[in-house]
């Protein structure tokens, strides 16, 4: 009932579904019906969410960025107990070996905007998926510490960067009454990631030489998702950017499922024409309440750093060791708590569209 008949996806599975019994061997079936069962999710998600199927999917594939961001953020936590024993790392060298994927960050950050707005979302979001594998990769066969912040670096620069092209990206394709539901899978995956990492400094931190298999576990599927968003549309606002009017309607017909997207491109081409009245300068103005608006959003992000919440997140396991805690309780005192923020985010993201709702979140987060 839920795959119907007309969609892609239903086509799909029937194709699978055929192929299964006429030219598939018994020991793909299950496989196939791996395949079935995932692009079933997508469209009951995507017929719960109220947008279209491939709408859904494009936006889930980009926001594996934010599962590989938060795995990043959460490894060091764990890899670092291990790191520091066999590489026989000081304090400072400790310091600098967690603070270097913020200086990949901070380059990425000054620089992202401009790349995104050259070459395109899409573009930045298999460039920094790729740069996160290499990172991972120069990691691997060498127990260096220079080799260590090279690859961490590469890192940070990749998770930046993807940072800023993926939530561009999901609210461009997204349609208007579901953009903030989109663009929160986002977060949710950040925090998802996050109880990954937790949960792989548990699984690895016995292990001799765990801290490679935590760093390694990420290099397929940030390999996946640069092959994957090849195959997915770009973002059609940038594509108006560009004036390649016609290449955007395209793309919209497809994501929205629909004939005609006139409509809806009247919109972009209106709301960049409004763009073009403004300066960078105009930000610190009071042109349309432009300087109150930047104040809030630089207001939220500096309590949310103020709070030490990022240093918790490096250093909680070094810190829960340093009283006393063994080398696995650490992980597993951080991922309990990570889940019920996990559960937490999954519930917010269907509500995030909501003004009520956003009005709760800042609570929360002043909380």
């Amino acid at each position: 009932a839920l795959l119907g008949h007309g969609t892609l996806v239903g086509w799909t599975i029937k194709f699978l579904s055929s192929a299964k019994m006429a030219f598939l061997p018994k020991g793909c079936i299950v496989s196939v019906n791996v395949a079935e069962v995932t692009l079933s999710i997508f469209y009951a998600f995507s017929l719960i969410s109220g947008c279209g199927t491939f709408t859904f999917l494009s936006s889930a594939v980009a926001a594996i960025s934010g599962l590989l961001m938060g795995y990043e953020l959460g490894l060091i936590s764990g890899a670092l107990l291990q790191m520091s024993s066999i590489l026989v790392l000081s304090c400072k060298e400790q310091e600098i070996v967690v603070s270097s994927l913020l200086f990949g960050a901070l380059f990425a950050s000054l620089t992202g905007g401009f790349l995104i707005d050259r070459f395109g979302r899409r573009p930045a979001i298999i460039i920094a998926s790729s740069l996160l594998v290499l990172g991972s990769l120069i990691l691997l066969p060498y127990e260096s510490y220079r080799i260590l912040i090279v690859g961490r670096i590469a890192i940070g620069i990749s998770i930046s960067l993807s940072s800023i092209a993926t939530c561009v990206y999901i609210a461009e394709i997204a349609p208007q009454h579901r953009r903030g539901l989109l663009v929160s899978l986002n977060e949710l995956m950040i925090v998802i990631g996050i109880l990954f990492a937790y949960i792989s400094n548990y699984a690895f931190a016995s292990i001799s030489h765990g801290w490679k298999y935590m760093f390694g576990l990420v290099i397929p599927l940030g390999a996946l998702q640069a092959v994957a968003m090849y195959f997915l549309p770009p973002s059609p606002r940038f594509l108006v950017m560009k004036n390649n009017d016609e290449a955007a309607r395209k793309v919209l017909e497809k994501l929205r499922e629909t004939s005609d997207a006139t409509k809806e491109l009247t919109v972009i081409k209106s709301s960049l024409k409004d763009e073009h009245q403004y300066s960078f300068l105009d930000l610190f103005r009071s042109k349309n309440n432009m300087r109150a608006r930047m104040l809030v959003g630089l207001t939220l992000v500096f309590f949310v750093q103020t709070t030490g919440q990022p240093n918790i997140l490096f250093y909680a396991s070094t810190v829960l060791k340093s009283v006393g805690a063994g080398m696995t309780c650490p992980a597993w005192h951080l991922a309990v708590p990570k889940l019920s923020k996990a559960v937490f985010s999954a519930n917010m993201c269907w509500y995030c569209s909501r003004q009520s709702w956003r009005a709760w979140g800042v609570l929360f987060l002043m909380a």
